[in-house]
């Protein structure tokens, strides 16, 4: 794939290309988008601390590229970001062992990679490749990647395959390694806290019974291997982070199974419904395992066009996750959101609110997290919009260390050629 890519590239440079900003480079079916992204964000609570919270400010800059190479039997696509930060001001007292410096130690960075092949045939090829760096601040992140900092190499691809115009069939395999690291304490550089790889297969299929709307189907079993299923920083007070007892990270096999409904229903209104059942087993059999009611997966979401250009959304999911700080998170989660455009300005406002079950027999616990946010971009031309938002976070734990506000101010600009 990287051959025919770097072949098109190379081609690009001697045939014909046209180009105008917002276009992208062309030539032929490949076509080249560089961008870049320069913003500034304000937090009021950079180190999630219940109390005595720090704010501080970030400038970033973030180049990247899209490459797309399409036709009428092949797909390519690859393409990257490199997120440039720097912490400019944190409010901390002299005495705070606290400092920025930690948070701009490491810059994020994300590959993505994919292909599509034979996809006029009806057996086809798919792979999609997600390499990352993700650094946060000392404390659990709103997603599903927390940690201070995570570099992630994800893998998925296999079979399509579509009998007829109306079934599509996916049978495809997954492997993932995550490594967890975490700053030295009054030192310089970060030490290896855990690693992770799972991998397994994954089925999916869609059965188009009505004109727009699927009958959908999925099951996958993935196992979880740690790296160390004891691990151990040494002298605990020795790290900013957060997670300062040993934590016991058994290995598991999770087992889940998806069925629903998903498409439009009317000119204005479409759901993605479903409903499952999970399973989780652990190697140590002092970990808590999933079953029974516990392991019911749901999943819905209705959304309604206000217009072409305006729609609302309302939803829910229930599931769980393997995670470092427990043997597995259970969530329930709920979220409305609104995203449109008016003329040149498109607006967005979102709220969600998860209840999360830690699973764990060294430290469980119960966390409400919401999330508010409000914001939208200005759209000057075809490559350059310039954007502004403000969100609001809260974290309620049964572990009162664990509980803060966070509000945060984002500007930026976006330029795309």
């Amino acid at each position: 794939m990287f051959v025919v890519l770097t072949i098109a590239l190379a081609g690009a440079l001697s045939a014909d290309a046209w180009a105008a900003p917002g276009d992208h480079v062309r030539v032929g079916d490949l076509s080249v988008a560089p961008r870049i992204e320069a913003g500034f964000t304000y937090r009021s609570n950079v180190y999630r601390q219940e109390v005595d919270p720090n704010g501080g400010g970030m400038l970033s800059l973030a180049p990247g590229v899209d490459l797309t190479l399409n036709s009428d039997h092949h797909d390519f696509k690859l393409g990257g970001t490199w997120e440039l930060r720097k912490w400019i001001a944190v409010e901390q007292d002299a005495d705070d062992a606290l400092s920025a410096s930690s948070l701009d130690r490491v810059d994020n960075f994300s590959v993505d990679l994919g292909a599509g092949l034979f996809k006029d045939r009806p057996v086809g090829f798919e792979i999609d490749n997600h390499l990352s760096l993700r650094s946060t601040t000392t404390d659990l992140d709103y997603a599903d990647a927390p940690f201070t900092v995570q570099f992630r190499e994800e893998f998925e691809g296999g079979l399509r395959m579509t009998p007829s115009s109306a079934l599509e069939i996916k049978a495809r395999g997954l492997a993932s390694y995550d490594d967890y690291r975490v700053p030295v304490f009054n030192g310089e550089g970060f030490e290896s806290y855990n690693a992770r790889t799972a991998y397994g297969p994954k089925l999916s299929s869609r059965y188009l019974f009505l004109p727009r709307t699927a009958w959908t189907l999925g099951a996958d079993v993935v196992w979880f291997d740690w790296r160390d299923n004891a691990p151990s920083l040494g002298d605990t007070g020795g790290t900013t982070t957060s997670a300062a007892a040993v934590l016991e990270k058994p290995d598991s096999t999770q087992i889940k199974f998806r069925t629903g409904i998903a498409g439009q229903v009317t000119e204005k209104v479409s759901v993605d419904l479903n409903a499952g059942y999970g399973v989780s087993s652990f190697k140590d059999a002092a970990a808590p395992p999933v079953g029974g009611l516990d392991g019911l997966l749901l999943g819905a979401q209705i959304r309604y066009a206000l217009t072409e250009k305006n729609t609302v959304s309302l939803g829910y999911r229930r599931d769980f996750q393997d995670s470092w700080v427990a043997n597995f998170i259970r969530y329930d989660y709920l979220y409305a959101q609104y995203a449109g455009r008016v003329g040149d300005f498109r607006p967005s406002v979102s709220y969600g609110v998860r209840f999360e079950e830690y699973q764990s027999s060294a430290a469980p616990r119960n966390d409400i997290v919401n999330r508010l946010g409000v914001g939208g971009d200005y759209v000057l031309t075809d490559w350059a919009s310039l954007g502004a938002g403000l969100a609001w976070t809260q974290r309620a734990s049964s572990v009162t260390e664990r509980s803060y506000d966070d509000v945060e101010v984002n500007l930026k600009a976006r330029f795309v050629y």
